[in-house]
């Protein structure tokens, strides 16, 4: 037991005894856009003589952070503590942004708005400010959904300097939208809701997506539709329910009064499309608007 202790008291002074430390000299702020690639360590880093890899762990830190970090949180997470540095953060104290979230305060989007495919066209992924720098936003038509250019203006009043970085990006509305369960091509028998789910994806024109999973099987496709992607009204194209000459049913409501009874369309019909049709009976002519396979509505 007494050795066991002894060796754990040598291993723990072996190593703090190996512990280096090293300097990373980085931005009173740091204002980033979402990047699964990252950025490079040179735009968030003035000065560092810590290792490549110790610099690249700060920097996925940073990528993670929102609000402030010092030397001790920092040094306090797993990957730094792990590398066998102790960082010495310069300032003591960085102030976080994320840009996509700074849009959408700024901006004061819609609670189901949100942008996305934002990217900078200097192809940099952060913006370091020092004290003195300040950085606003301004965006026209963010309002609106689609493309957008948004301006970032970073001014440092004491040394007289002014310099504006673009960024491209897209607002999108998050809306519900029918999502295939898996491919589906041009010559699918029949759609129906077993096919798709109903998901939230991000667009810029909900009004184009079909979501009535239950009339799916009134429509086929006109194209193939790849697994995970939002279903459109011009992706369906309407099938005949009812047939010219074939007898139908055909449902007529007055008031609260409903009558079956039959009829002959004197021409094919899609769904939600006015034909006129045929009392076999009387032979009178009536007009009905199709709702189901073989089956004509008749307001009276």
């Amino acid at each position: 037991m007494k050795l066991i202790l002894l060796a754990s008291i040598l291993f723990s002074f072996s190593s703090f005894g190996n512990t280096k430390s090293c300097k990373i000299d980085s931005f009173e702020k740091i204002y980033y856009l979402p990047n699964p690639n990252g950025f490079n360590s040179k735009e968030i880093i003035k000065r560092s003589d810590c290792p490549l890899d110790v610099k690249r762990k700060f920097n996925r830190q940073i990528y993670k952070s929102s609000g402030s970090l010092t030397s001790n949180i920092i040094n306090s997470i797993s990957e730094i503590k792990n590398s066998g540095y102790t960082v010495e953060l310069t300032p003591n104290r960085i102030q976080v942004i994320n840009l996509k979230n700074e849009f959408q305060k700024q901006f004061n989007l819609r609670k189901d708005w949100t942008f996305g495919k934002l990217k900078m066209l200097n192809k940099k992924s952060a913006i370091g400010l020092d004290l003195e720098s300040s950085l606003s936003l301004s965006c026209e038509l963010c309002h609106t959904t689609g493309e957008k250019n948004i301006a970032l203006e970073v001014r440092n009043p004491i040394k007289g300097f002014s310099k504006t970085h673009w960024v491209q990006g897209t607002v999108f509305i998050s809306t519900k939208a029918l999502i295939p369960v898996r491919s589906l091509s041009a010559s699918e028998p029949q759609l129906s809701p077993s096919l798709f789910k109903k998901e939230l994806i991000n667009v810029t024109r909900p009004e184009q997506y079909f979501t009535n999973i239950e009339q799916l099987v009134f429509y086929k496709l006109n194209k193939s539709l790849p697994e995970g992607t939002g279903l459109k009204f011009t992706d369906l194209t309407p099938i005949n329910l009812v047939s010219a000459g074939i007898p139908t049913k055909v449902v007529l409501k007055s008031g609260g009064l409903v009558l079956n009874g039959t009829g002959i369309p004197s021409q094919s019909g899609k769904f939600g499309e006015i034909i006129k049709l045929r009392n076999p009976k009387t032979k009178r002519m009536i007009i009905g608007k199709v709702v189901d396979f073989n089956k004509v509505l008749v307001d009276l």
